[in-house]
């Protein structure tokens, strides 16, 4: 991992939102998210905070799984090929690997974030279930190659396109039975997306989402600006946009302070455990 810089010296940077499970026009009503939640076993998450009901964490870093994140690797990759093979249609069946998870050719530059919930089963009994995804692509020295919303918008990027470094935020996933906890989820893994990017000092960079999703997010509190008009992907068979966000600002509407992001990046490496806050208050990390 790089050396981190102080945060009063990080330079402005921006944060790419590639959102695709909201593309509603795709979701099979006929899929429950109970049923593409995965369950695995790592209790070992929880041994120090056995009452927590959450913990959130980096747990790969490029084609590398972290110490004891191996289980929740295995369903953080369950739960993308739950999502996007079965109850949106983002892929075909056939990209799927044969032990039920998925990945493409951008996991081996990407920083990966999971969600695992200490969930109690029918039993009374803890089970874990990895609830939520989010990988940052990044484009940096030892992978130039262009960001897939560079791709998609060649027309807008081909004079000037991101630079190094900058990053992506893709395979963005919240899934649970209860709406509100579902609506919450998003704000720890933007937590741990934007101290990961201030930290490391990580450029600007763009979010692909189809219009709907853009006025969700300006609506949650997010300052983001369209840098390209909705266009028809063939690969989400959709129209989508680009734009970004101001990660400093992004922040702020998280109410991070800088000791809090001085702590999250001393956290770096290791699960912490967000609470799900009372109606209408924003989260902030619980570092143990």
């Amino acid at each position: 991992m790089s050396v981190l810089p102080k945060f009063n010296s990080v330079r402005r940077s921006h944060l790419f939102l590639y959102i695709k499970e909201h593309t509603v026009s795709k979701i099979d009503l006929g899929v429950r998210n109970q049923d593409v939640i995965p369950e695995i076993l790592a209790p070992e998450l929880f041994a120090d905070n056995p009452d927590a009901q959450f913990a959130v964490g980096i747990i790969a870093l490029g084609s590398e799984v972290l110490p004891g994140a191996t289980e929740v690797y295995r369903g953080y990759g369950l739960l993308r090929a739950r999502v996007y093979a079965d109850q949106t249609h983002m892929i075909d069946p056939s990209q799927v690997k044969a032990d039920g998870t998925e990945t493409d050719e951008d996991d081996a530059r990407s920083v990966h974030f999971a969600i695992v919930e200490n969930a109690t089963d029918a039993e009374l009994q803890r089970v874990q279930r990895v609830v939520g995804s989010l990988r940052l692509i990044l484009k940096d020295d030892k992978n130039p190659q262009a960001l897939p919303v560079e791709e998609f918008f060649a027309e807008q990027f081909t004079r000037n396109p991101a630079p190094v470094p900058s990053t992506e935020a893709s395979r963005f996933i919240c899934r649970h039975e209860d709406i509100r906890t579902q609506n919450w989820l998003k704000w720890p893994l933007f937590q741990g997306a934007v101290a990961y990017i201030m930290a490391h000092g990580i450029g600007e960079t763009y979010g692909v989402v189809e219009p709907p999703v853009e006025a969700s997010l300006q609506k949650s509190g997010l300052k983001i600006t369209r840098v390209a008009d909705p266009v028809y992907i063939e690969e989400y068979a959709a129209k989508n946009l680009a734009f970004e966000v101001d990660t400093r600002d992004l922040a702020r509407t998280l109410n991070l302070s800088p000791s809090d992001l001085e702590s999250m990046r001393k956290a770096e490496g290791r699960f912490t455990f967000p609470v799900l806050p009372e109606q209408g208050a924003k989260p902030k990390q619980v570092v143990a």
